[in-house]
């Protein structure tokens, strides 16, 4: 008995000291990740930042500033423009009339209310975090508003926080930031008085989790419905939004990832002539890694469709898909290319040609290098398919043989390293059901531009070496052909 009470004891001791002590590694991490943030955005920055440390919670204000970019000064004898070019000639510079130079006149600065806003960060200090289970903290952040703009968000919203933002801060690093909100709807006269209708949605909830330095991530959201409706009967309704994916770091922020964004229906109505109906819409990010190459696949497609066009064109769309891969991507290269993005959108460029620089340098730089290694873009599968057959495209577009690193890399010189094979096949009962569709398949196939397989149409375009052919007969392009050689001297013997 007097075990068990001592070990009571001590729970109760730790839980009553150790709030006091992780709420200090709090402060740290917590400014740690503040501090990050601030580096990585060149027009958002922290003006002030306060924490009040308490035993079991504490709270910290932060102060963000916009920074406004700066406009590129006018090119050298460009016309004056404003106040300069207004300016009568009694009042020229006083350096004409032998006096000294005043000073420039300092611009006006911008209220500091149009440019600043506060967020406020509640934290419970762990171990146990209540409902949020057990962590080094809890942290609750909210922005934090003036009395005029509450009154008009609760007028818009119905209350002053339309939306939760809770963060887990792990105790070994990393953590989960979960967002969420309450079924509501809202008047759409409050946003503008010349409309009539309502917005509304359902209870929503997304969850990030990061693991400790970002090695691993996890995304979790749910969104059953949004719906808007006006008074003249148009209604958008889009239901069962869910957004999943996981990731694993490759190399700096190069990720093996597996996201997914989809809907079940999306449907429009009231709207004449544009009815229309979508199902099970969906998005797709899929990266894989071998070695110092990685697969990078993008899918994009939807379930049904149904609209009044369709009924009457008599085409029961079934799917549609937008399915790409870009394969053999050389990660170091790659990861070279992303850090310099990155890195350039850190800093605000002095003038028009360095933010030229800033955009184009590292698609210069690393993206020709990029080619050099060959990459590929797949054409999994473009196309849909009705209750008559289907339509795809299929395929591949791949540079091969491109000059080394120190040539440049011209036009011509990718055209000649430039691969091209794709296919493109269709049920023919379901092109004649396109109107005039027999007239048009009779028309490719004599031209050559289709042929027959069984009860498909079927076209292949290939390019390589410079040559063009469409069904194994050769086509001009017009200023690129197949390499070849140079003429001999005049004079020379052949084989020389």
């Amino acid at each position: 008995m007097k075990k068990i009470l001592g070990a009571l004891v001590a729970l109760l001791l730790l839980l009553c000291v150790a709030p006091g002590v992780l709420g200090r590694f709090a402060e740290a991490r917590i400014n740690r990740g503040l501090d990050a943030l601030d580096a990585k955005a060149p027009y958002l920055q922290i003006a002030e930042r306060h924490w009040t440390q308490g035993w079991f919670r504490s709270h910290q204000e932060v102060v963000w500033e916009f920074v406004a970019p700066q406009m590129p000064p006018p090119p050298e004898g460009a016309p004056a423009t404003g106040a300069e070019a207004e300016a009568p000639a009694s009042e020229a510079p006083a350096a004409q009339a032998g006096e000294a130079p005043a000073e420039p006149a300092p611009a006006p600065a911008t209220p500091a209310e149009s440019l600043r806003f506060t967020v406020r960060n509640e934290v419970l200090h762990g171990p146990v975090l209540w409902t949020s289970g057990l962590g080094l903290a809890r942290m609750d952040t909210r922005l934090v508003l003036s009395d005029a703009w509450r009154e008009k968000v609760v007028k818009f919203f119905g209350t002053d926080e339309p939306w939760r933002i809770s963060t887990r801060v792990a105790f070994f690093g990393g953590g989960t930031t979960t967002i969420s909100g309450d079924k509501r709807t809202i008047d759409v006269a409050k946003i503008d008085s010349r409309q009539e209708g309502s917005l509304s949605w359902d209870d929503f909830r997304l969850s990030m989790s990061l693991s400790r330095k970002a090695k691993s991530f996890d995304i979790d959201g749910r969104q059953p419905r949004i719906e808007f409706k006006n008074a003249q009967g148009v209604q958008v309704v889009m239901s069962g939004i869910t957004v999943e994916g996981e990731g694993e770091r490759i190399v700096g922020d190069l990720y093996e990832s597996d996201v997914t964004l989809a809907a079940a229906k999306l449907a429009v109505s009231g709207v004449k002539g544009q009815n229309f109906e979508v199902a099970e819409l969906l998005y797709e990010q899929d990266g894989d890694h071998s070695g110092d190459f990685m697969d990078y696949a993008t899918r994009a497609g939807t379930g049904s469709i149904d609209s009044p066009q369709l009924r009457e064109l008599k085409l029961a769309m079934k799917e549609t898909h937008f399915d790409m891969s870009f394969r053999h991507l050389h990660i170091p290269t790659l990861e070279k290319l992303i850090a310099a993005i990155n890195q350039s959108a850190t800093t605000q460029p002095q003038d028009m040609q360095a933010a030229q620089q800033q955009v184009l340098g590292p698609l210069v730089e690393h993206g020709m290098e990029l080619l050099r290694h060959e990459p590929e873009l797949v054409l999994d599968r473009i196309g849909f398919a009705t209750g008559a057959g289907a339509g795809w495209i299929k395929g591949s577009i791949k540079l091969t043989g491109l000059p080394a690193e120190d040539a440049s890399l011209s036009l011509p010189a990718l055209m000649q390293g430039l691969q091209v094979d794709i296919r493109i096949e269709a049920d023919q009962a379901m092109l004649e059901g396109f109107p005039n569709g027999a007239t048009l398949l009779g028309l490719a196939v004599d031209q050559g531009m289709a042929t027959r397989d069984g009860k498909k149409l079927v076209s292949r375009i290939e390019y390589k070496n410079g040559q063009l052919t469409i069904n194994g007969k050769s086509q001009q392009l017009p200023g690129f052909g197949p390499r070849v050689a140079p003429p001999a001297p005049e004079g020379a013997q052949p084989g020389a």
